[in-house]
């Protein structure tokens, strides 16, 4: 080994107690009034009836989902979670300028984006929970009435998964998530075609994604085998003495590499007018990329230890098969303009 860095960062920023309902309250409607200020004086988009309606329905929502959290117990601020804060939050930044490349309404964007980060959340920690959290049964527990070789706790008590305190988030659950919401979201309002909403939103999945990864890294989680290159990186907050491969910068460059491609397609090439191009290459892009550095990642959980192909690859291969036939189809149907 020629190099190595050692990383021992700290994973948590700060902490402190349980937040006064009072304040909590206060920042939330400050936030509301800011953006709607924002949209309304900036943007100049003057929301009214059903639109101002479902703007403040969403806020409430999501304070009362995030307030569940956040006004129980000790509170944590760590770079995972502020790295997938700035990565949602410049996510939306790219759709909305995606969005208008075809002169899409404002609030289509603001829906997307709102629909799209509750699923990926949503789905990526039932994702973690279904795929990851099966364990050796070594005490013979019953689960649905049987005694199974391995064990689930999350499908034995239901309400731990709102125990986020404990970890674990899936990116192909997140993934399974965005894909149900777009769906209920095009059925119910944009009404332009699953594919064509996939196609902007992808973009600004990518910086998410990028995020996501480089908060891993600062978790110092889910890296890759030892390796005596000279970037690898010995995670001394495990405990590691051996350098490993840094697979979350890996993911996190390919995840910016994507956005790069799909960003020349999508403007110079105006390739979302071929209808399912953008997204099938995405697809490519993150999911055959994810399938070929899982060689060289450490298993998640023990369970994969004597499988051919680990979960993650599994769970990739659906994605990729379908990104190829998305580039094929919409090559074959040739540009498809929206009037």
């Amino acid at each position: 080994m020629l190099l190595s860095i050692v990383w021992n960062a700290e994973p948590v920023i700060v902490k402190f107690g349980p937040l006064k309902p009072l304040w909590y309250i206060l920042a939330c409607v400050a936030l509301a009034l800011g953006h709607f200020l924002i949209d309304r004086y900036v943007l100049k988009h003057r929301m009214k009836g059903t639109e101002l309606l479902e703007f403040f329905g969403y806020y409430v929502l999501g304070a009362v989902i995030i307030g569940w959290f956040l006004l129980r117990s000790e509170i944590e601020i760590r770079w995972y979670g502020l790295l997938w804060a700035i990565g949602l939050f410049l996510g939306m930044l790219v759709l909305q300028k995606a969005m208008k490349a075809e002169n899409c309404p404002q609030e289509w964007g603001d829906k997307m984006f709102f629909y799209a980060a509750l699923g990926c959340i949503i789905g990526a920690r039932l994702g973690h929970c279904w795929f990851y959290e099966w364990h050796l049964n070594t005490a013979h527990e019953t689960m649905l009435g049987f005694t199974p070789s391995y064990i689930n706790p999350y499908i034995q008590h239901p309400m731990r998964l709102l125990d986020i305190q404990e970890g674990g988030l899936s990116s192909h659950g997140g993934a399974i998530g965005i894909i149900t919401a777009m769906l209920l979201l095009n059925h119910n309002t944009i009404k332009r075609g699953f594919i064509w909403v996939m196609d902007k939103l992808v973009l600004g999945i990518c910086i998410t994604g990028a995020c996501i990864r480089f908060g891993n890294f600062m978790n110092s989680e889910i890296y890759g085998n030892p390796t005596d290159l000279p970037w690898g990186v010995v995670f001394a907050r495990n405990g590691d003495t051996w350098a490993s491969h840094p697979t979350q910068i890996y993911e996190m460059l390919y995840c910016l590499i994507t956005f790069a491609v799909l960003w020349t397609l999508f403007w110079k090439k105006q390739l979302y007018q071929y209808v399912g191009m953008i997204f099938g290459v995405f697809l490519e892009g993150i999911f055959l990329t994810r399938f070929i550095i899982e060689f060289i990642k450490l298993d998640q959980e023990a369970f994969e230890g004597n499988m051919a192909l680990n979960m993650g690859q599994i769970l990739s291969i659906p994605f990729i098969l379908w990104g190829v036939w998305l580039i094929v189809m919409a090559a074959k149907r040739g540009r498809i303009v929206q009037k």
